[in-house]
């Protein structure tokens, strides 16, 4: 009789912890699934900007770069044929995001009949937040950071962050720089300012504040990416 009460409760407790463990893996898996929704909508809406700004975007040069001449000229060609055909500057967020799924399947299909895959998922996000960023400094320059980051240095530490980026904005002119000579210049700029963090003693925003904040104009600067 020990042996079967004993039995039972052995029986009991380890159902109880399978059926914690089924908990923790299910609130785990819709964490995730809320987490990759938000990454999602949140790629999406700077991808429906930059193509109504500028157009379906190009692969990213590094995705390009492992592609045949024969492979490139179809990509590069179907893309510029997409942006002929719509006029995404007056299309709407819902028009536009209709097209780009279609857009999507014709890709696809492209892309297996050249016997490649296309680019991921997080080489689109770079290549969209890579188009924002040049072209809002392009417009404004450098911008300081937020007045939260610069409310936490001293007024010394403060001058010597602002002036790099007073010098940089008066060094470059960056209207007529094309997209690869600002990311060689932002990084130079990032060099400098993580020489002067150095130097005085401060640490420049952390990847988490950045995200949480990344709407903000300075948060769009690659200078404070650990890439």
């Amino acid at each position: 009789m020990r042996l079967l009460v004993l039995g039972s409760l052995l029986l009991s407790s380890g159902t109880a912890v399978a059926m914690q463990n089924e908990t923790v893996q299910e609130e785990a898996g819709k964490l995730y699934q809320r987490a990759r929704y938000h990454v999602v909508r949140r790629f999406q809406g700077r991808l429906v900007d930059t193509v109504q700004e500028s157009g379906f975007p190009y692969p990213p040069e590094s995705y390009l770069e492992n592609l045949t001449e024969e492979q490139q000229t179809a990509v590069l060609t179907t893309i510029d044929k997409i942006n002929a055909e719509y006029d995404w500057a007056n299309m709407s967020e819902e028009e536009i995001i209709d097209a780009l799924h279609a857009i999507r399947d014709e890709m696809q299909a492209l892309y297996e009949e050249l016997g490649i895959e296309g680019p991921t998922l997080r080489e689109r996000i770079r290549e969209a937040i890579q188009h924002r960023r040049t072209e809002n400094v392009r417009e404004n320059g450098i911008q300081y950071p937020r007045e939260a980051f610069l409310d936490t240095l001293t007024e010394e530490q403060q001058t010597a962050l602002t002036t790099v980026i007073d010098t940089a904005n008066a060094t470059y002119d960056w209207a007529t720089m094309t997209d690869e000579e600002i990311e060689t210049a932002l990084q130079t700029v990032h060099e400098e300012l993580q020489a002067v963090a150095d130097e005085y003693g401060f640490e420049l925003p952390t990847f988490q504040d950045r995200f949480q904040h990344m709407q903000r104009p300075w948060h769009r600067h690659r200078m404070f990416d650990e890439e």
